[in-house]
């Protein structure tokens, strides 16, 4: 039983970890575009 939950945290975290990794790559692109329209 703890160990379905187990599993459950760590893909809770790992979607967390991706989700904020996407933000980052997207507020990179956007500061780049800026960037360049400049």
């Amino acid at each position: 039983m703890s160990f379905l939950i187990k599993e459950e945290v760590k893909q809770k975290i790992a979607e967390f970890f991706t989700l904020r990794r996407k933000i980052v790559f997207l507020k990179l692109c956007n500061q780049a575009l800026n960037f360049l329209s400049e």
